[in-house]
């Protein structure tokens, strides 16, 4: 391992920003009506102040972000392709594995295919961003 490994803060919390803009577009915008029937959500509506879950997610997004970070510095990614290989990588391994249980548990394909798909668009957005920032 690189001894002298030197942690770039900037495009770490562009990614983080950019994979948790993601998150609200996706989970609002684009798939929140579906997924809030698949999930038994009113939309809107909620016992749990806003502030805790979206903190929660900040966290989550923050902390699976630096894990990316890690894991594009340790393999070395320079290049677009190397981003691709390593999103692919993680998405095949850990994305669609994590989220196997919304199909085999709760026969919620439509489910399986929001939360993995953001998963997987999201990881591959900041792979990207994280290789090809210099």
């Amino acid at each position: 391992m690189n001894a002298s490994f030197h942690f770039n803060w900037l495009p770490y919390l562009v990614s983080v920003a950019a994979y948790f803009l993601l998150g609200f577009l996706w989970y609002s915008f684009l798939f929140g009506e579906l997924w809030a029937k698949e999930t038994g959500t009113e939309m809107g509506r909620s016992n749990v102040t806003p502030a805790l879950p979206l903190l929660g997610h900040v966290v989550a997004s923050a902390l699976y972000v630096l894990g990316l970070y890690l894991v594009v510095k340790l393999f070395g990614c320079v290049s677009i392709q190397d981003a691709i290989l390593v999103a692919a990588g993680i998405t095949a391994f850990s994305v669609l594995p994590l989220n196997a249980g919304t199909v085999l548990f709760k026969t919620k394909p439509a489910l399986f295919g929001i939360d993995a798909g953001y998963q997987a668009l999201g990881t591959l957005i900041v792979t990207v961003i994280l290789t090809l920032w210099k």
